[in-house]
């Protein structure tokens, strides 16, 4: 493939442009300014696969939870040495459910009947046999941590899986939303990332702008997430504000990894200028 190069747009820009139909261009580029930097275009994949890596972590909470919640309203409260209901609590094992096409592995509650047997966890068997309703599950999770309403995620997810309001407690949601909280603040000091790949894709009829970072070692990282149009300017610069507060250093050089927005490229502009090489 004949290589071709883009000039930037403005005289003043510093970014050096490599079309995104010119793999061999792109291996050249990196070539040229950095050995290291090869293996990164093995390891930038697309964005869902990415966002997935990092909602499994936070799914395997939530959907644990939404065991518990269906296996209660089947055998009622745990309650130590209780023997006289019909169905009981026997421990937990494991168990996985598919999430767009990824195995998520989960620990899931046993139950049994008095006289012996296995009875069902309702939402197990649910989400087992209905990809479609997982899928739904994994889309109010990346939207509820995209616009930062973790309070709401655990209850629509409950209703999406057939669980009654009455059944998903204030100790639920809050776990759920500390659980998230946590997880969408995780600080990047010390971390060495080489490249960041910027892009948006669709959930749930939303706009979800997703940040990705590579770091030396190889490893993907999903650094955040914003919901808005990446036409809008201000949503992708409140995304990188945010990385930078939570440690991103903004005084390095990075290539970043973009499907040519202008909204994208302004934002790159303004807090990276002259280090960045996209």
């Amino acid at each position: 493939m004949k290589r071709t190069k883009k000039k930037p747009q403005s005289a003043s820009a510093p970014l050096h442009v490599v079309p995104k139909q010119d793999p061999d261009g792109l291996r050249a580029c990196l070539a040229e300014n950095s050995q290291l930097l090869l293996p990164m275009l093995d390891l930038i994949q697309n964005t869902r696969a990415s966002i997935d890596e990092l909602m499994h972590e936070a799914g395997r909470s939530l959907v644990e939870q939404l065991l518990v919640i269906s296996a209660t309203e089947v055998a009622g409260q745990k309650h130590p040495g209780r023997k006289g209901d019909e169905v009981r609590w026997h421990g937990s094992q494991p168990g996985q459910i598919v999430m767009d096409e990824r195995k998520l592995k989960v620990k899931r509650p046993r139950l049994r009947r008095r006289g012996g047997g296995e009875v069902p966890v309702p939402v197990y068997e649910q989400l087992n046999g209905n990809p479609r309703l997982a899928e739904r599950v994994h889309e109010i999770m990346v939207t509820g941590v995209s616009t930062r309403k973790y309070a709401k995620v655990l209850p629509e997810m409950a209703g999406t899986v057939g669980i009654s309001k009455s059944s998903v407690s204030r100790q639920f949601i809050k776990a759920s939303q500390a659980a998230l909280t946590e997880l969408m603040g995780r600080r990047f000091d010390g971390k060495d990332f080489l490249a960041i790949y910027l892009d948006g894709i669709i959930v749930d009829s939303r706009h979800i702008i997703a940040a990705i970072g590579v770091d030396s070692p190889g490893e993907k990282h999903l650094l955040g997430l914003a919901s808005g149009s990446s036409e809008n300017a201000q949503v992708v610069k409140d995304l990188l504000r945010a990385l930078i507060e939570r440690g991103l250093p903004a005084d390095r050089e990075y290539l970043f990894v973009i499907d040519g927005s202008k909204a994208l490229r302004s934002a790159i502009e303004e807090f990276f200028g002259e280090r960045a090489h996209v």
